[in-house]
């Protein structure tokens, strides 16, 4: 990065983002520690393009712990999930025709293109008699 971003967290969380220091590290992120709860971060994955470093570490880290109720899950693949999940596109956001098309070629490259990495339907298969009745035709 050509200018690092200083992230200053709560002890808690800077206590997490030091065990997962290294999979920020494969992920492609590149923070050090800079003193008493606070890190600067260097780096981070190219494939992201354009985001707010604080709100993507933040929302990754608190991510992380809501999904840790689930004992099962491994932590890097905690780590894949959260990131996907505050790396995602915001409600709301309006998308141009290229980005709505490239959108659709990584979902159906996806494994498995029916749920988000929270579990969540992404697409709904519904008859015509269903979708009239949605539309009150």
């Amino acid at each position: 990065m050509l200018f690092p971003v200083t992230i200053e967290l709560t002890p808690n969380d800077y206590v997490l983002l030091e065990t997962l220091m290294p999979h920020f590290k494969l992920l492609g992120f590149e923070i050090e520690p800079f003193g008493k709860n606070t890190v600067v971060v260097q780096g981070t994955p190219a494939e992201l393009g354009e985001f707010n470093t604080q709100e993507m570490v933040e929302g990754i880290l608190e991510t992380y712990k809501l999904n840790t109720f689930d004992v099962k899950i491994d932590p890097f693949e905690n780590m894949c999930k959260s990131m996907a999940k505050s790396a995602g596109i915001k409600y709301g956001k309006q998308l141009d025709d290229q980005e709505m098309i490239l959108m659709l070629e990584h979902l159906f490259n996806c494994e498995n293109p029916m749920y988000s990495p929270n579990g969540k339907p992404v697409i709904m298969e519904m008859s015509k008699l269903e979708l009239d009745a949605f539309f009150k035709k």
